[in-house]
C-alpha cells in the first residue's frame, strides 16, 4: 500500500514531494525497499522532504540532510548528514558533554538520546542544543541559503 499511495503522488508530478512517515508500520526490511526507492527518486533531482521516526541505520543513511527539531518546533540541528552521518556526528561530538557515537550504534538513535528524545538519555550535562545550534556555523549557513531563496522568490 505504501508503494502505491507514492506512486500516485509521483504520477502528479510534483516538484516537491511531501512523505510522512513512508516507514511506519512496516518491518525494517520492507522500510529498506520503499526508501531504496525514495532514494531513486530523490537521485532524479526531485526534491523530497520526508519525516520519519526510528530509522534504521540503512534507512538513516539514505538521506542527504537532517531537520532535527526538538519538541516545540525548535531546531536542534539542520545540514547535511554526510558519507556515513559523519558531518552530523562530528556536530555533535563537538559539544562538550556529548559522549561519542560507539562503534556500530545507529547514529540515528544515539543523537535522538544525546539530547534527550530518545528511550535512553545519554547526555547529563544540561545543554541548551537549540542555543548550541543558533550560534553554530550551520545555522548561519542556513540563514544565506534562507536569504537567497528570499532573493530569487523576490525577483519573480
Amino acid at each position: 500500500m505504501k508503494r502505491l499511495t507514492i506512486g500516485v503522488e509521483l504520477a502528479a508530478d510534483p516538484r516537491v514531494l511531501f512523505l510522512d512517515e513512508p516507514t511506519s508500520g512496516l518491518d525494517a526490511r520492507s522500510a529498506k525497499l520503499i526508501m531504496d526507492g525514495v532514494r531513486k527518486v530523490a537521485d532524479t533531482g526531485r526534491t523530497i522532504v520526508c519525516t520519519i521516526h526510528q530509522p534504521s541505520t540503512e534507512v538513516f543513511m539514505l538521506f542527504d540532510k537532517l531537520l532535527l527539531l526538538k519538541r516545540g518546533g525548535q531546531t536542534v540541528y539542520f545540514g547535511d548528514l554526510g558519507k556515513r552521518a559523519r558531518k552530523m556526528v562530528d556536530y555533535f561530538e563537538a559539544i562538550p558533554g556529548v559522549p561519542r557515537l560507539p562503534e556500530g550504534y545507529n547514529p540515528a538513535t544515539w543523537m535522538l538520546e544525546c539530547i534527550g528524545a530518545g528511550v535512553n538519555h545519554l547526555n547529563d550535562n544540561p545543554v541548551d542544543f537549540v542555543e548550541v545550534f543558533n550560534s553554530s556555523g550551520s545555522k548561519r549557513e542556513m540563514d544565506a541559503q534562507l536569504a537567497s531563496v528570499r532573493r530569487v522568490r523576490g525577483r519573480r
